[in-house]
């Protein structure tokens, strides 16, 4: 199960978003421009199961490494992580709760646009889409954390900078 999306071609590419309807259940906006990560931290605001978050993340080599923890407590998270030398985003739920699942990792190859990487991540209880670089990749994950699981951090091997827009969703 997915978010409805959009379909279009840009350069004979086909790009996926999500449809423009799912903004009229925004709720409050939470924005936090040219944040300096290193070590993990959360950003006020920005939490929850059931959102709209788009992460952009300057690559400028100032960073060997970035990630963000969804869905996060104490012992349960889903990793997403950027390596900028090789150019992956890795999505990891070795740590989500549900450990006889087949596979718990996958690997994209993701090359900056413009100087950045933008994932716009759709999070609803049990899911995670990402849309990445404005739609041109997508991935859809099953999150398994309990559902008290609302924290949301970022962290770097070196510092990077990030840009982040959470709308919490009511449907």
């Amino acid at each position: 199960m997915t978010a409805p999306r959009e379909l279009s071609l840009k350069e004979g590419k086909m790009i996926q978003k999500p449809v423009r309807e799912l903004e009229a259940f925004r709720g409050q906006r939470v924005f936090h421009e040219n944040v300096k990560i290193s070590q993990e931290t959360s950003l006020e605001g920005v939490s929850g199961r059931v959102l709209d978050m788009t992460v952009r993340l300057k690559v400028d080599g100032n960073f060997r490494s970035f990630s963000m923890k969804t869905a996060q407590d104490a012992e349960h998270y889903t990793l997403v992580s950027y390596d900028p030398e090789k150019e992956i985003l890795s999505l990891d739920r070795s740590h989500s709760g549900l450990q006889y699942d087949l596979i718990h990792t996958r690997e994209i190859s993701v090359k900056p646009v413009d100087g950045e990487i933008t994932l716009r991540c759709l999070m609803d209880r049990f899911s995670l889409e990402i849309f990445i670089n404005d739609g041109s990749q997508t991935a859809t994950l099953t999150v398994y954390t309990p559902q008290s699981a609302e924290e949301i951090s970022f962290a770097a091997e070196g510092e990077a900078e990030i840009t982040v827009e959470k709308y919490a969703l009511s449907f």
